[in-house]
């Protein structure tokens, strides 16, 4: 019996719907890596459009039941089972990734894009704020080359011109 050894893969995590704890959304210092981290792992899945709400839940009206198979995953117009089962692993990406879903303001409840739309709104304005309280202490600073190692540098190519 012929034995096959594939060789060892190294670097490559399996792909995981949960993220290490410095991505694990708990408030706002975990938010960008949170962000990347879901929005990498909907999309690797073939499923960004229920996070950013571009396939809409079909209605029993609206669909036309062709054939008893789920929808497969990149479908733009899934069955109404399929909708449900992509919508909600999709959501339990964003729920599991998220120290404290209650205090962070998540009604289990809520479609993934509804929850998505909630913490962008959330989090942006705060992350507009952070930008523009660092902006200011920048702008606030004062460049002194005495105290610097860039004083000695511009006097050294100076004296050597």
């Amino acid at each position: 019996m012929a034995r096959y050894i594939f060789p060892r893969l190294h670097g490559i995590r399996k792909l995981s719907s949960e993220c290490s704890e410095a991505a694990q959304l708990s408030g706002q210092d975990t938010w960008r890596a949170f962000k990347d981290h879901v929005k990498l792992n909907v999309q690797a899945r073939g499923l960004g459009g229920y996070l950013n709400g571009s396939i809409p839940k079909p209605t029993s009206a609206t669909y036309i039941y062709t054939a008893q198979s789920a929808s497969p995953v990149n479908s733009l117009s899934p069955s109404p089972g399929g909708w449900n089962q992509h919508e909600r692993m999709v959501a339990s990406i964003v729920f599991l990734n998220c120290t404290d879903l209650i205090g962070i303001g998540i009604d289990r409840g809520d479609t993934a894009h509804k929850t998505w739309q909630y913490l962008i709104k959330k989090y942006k304005a705060k992350d507009k704020q952070c930008i523009h309280i660092a902006d200011t202490l920048l702008c606030q600073h004062k460049f002194n080359p005495e105290s610097t190692t860039m004083g000695y540098f511009s006097f050294f190519i100076i004296a050597n011109i």
